[in-house]
């Protein structure tokens, strides 16, 4: 009798266990995954953990560096959707020399690539390509098809003088290295646009930088 009692509570024990357990995000799971505007994304009903925001990441350099590329500005790569709801897959980097602003896409998670880019770099929000208040894509100036790399630097001529500020918008498609068939939005996290979709953009303030070359190099190819 006392083993059958042992035994019951063992089994109880482990059932408890087992469904204390969630799987907060399966990202190759067909059965969370929804077709949105021509694109897969994966529906994060199933939501991670929240993400560990950095205390005091305003969006601007003035806390996060910039001048070079050995110390630039940083801010994640949010794929699938904002809030909680999003995954961070990576990084965005920003620094400038004086003649070019560069924009580095860098994958951090080893199952994510990226498959396509789209930039826009403006003096104001305004500037960047929008309707109702959500950004066009297709009207981006900078865009990229890069098939699965794991990062990406655009350079942009430099628009705005140091101390100024510029506002970015780094979009990305991003796929699962196993299963490229199926692309998710992602932004450089910062600040909604403000229109009605989870699209966000982000302030950089021009660094001042060594016209020789600072520490970025002194061309587009120089990263």
């Amino acid at each position: 009798m006392k083993s059958i009692i042992i035994l019951i509570s063992a089994v109880l024990f482990v059932a408890l266990i087992l469904t204390s357990c969630r799987n907060y995000y399966n990202p190759v799971d067909p059965d969370i995954r929804q077709k949105v505007g021509g694109e897969q994304i994966v529906d994060l009903e199933q939501e991670p953990p929240p993400r560990d925001l950095r205390p005091g990441n305003s969006f601007d350099t003035d806390l996060d560096g910039g001048g070079s590329s050995d110390d630039p500005f940083c801010t994640d790569l949010i794929a699938g959707g904002g809030g909680t709801r999003g995954l961070d897959v990576g990084d965005v980097l920003v620094w400038n020399n004086a003649d070019y602003l560069y924009v580095k896409y860098l994958i951090g998670d080893a199952d994510w690539c990226l498959t396509k880019t789209s930039l826009e770099v403006a003096r104001s929000l305004e500037e960047i390509p929008q309707a109702n208040g959500n950004p066009k894509l297709g009207h981006f100036t900078w865009k990229a098809q890069l098939g699965g790399l794991t990062e990406y630097t655009e350079a942009v001529p430099l628009m705005a003088q140091p101390g100024l500020p510029v506002r970015i918008a780094a979009y990305a498609s991003v796929s699962q290295v196993l299963d490229q068939d199926v692309s998710v939005g992602a932004w450089g996290e910062g600040n909604d646009f403000p229109g009605k979709n989870w699209a966000m953009y982000f302030t950089y303030t021009v660094a001042f930088a060594d016209p020789g070359g600072g520490g970025a190099g002194s061309g587009p190819g120089d990263f």
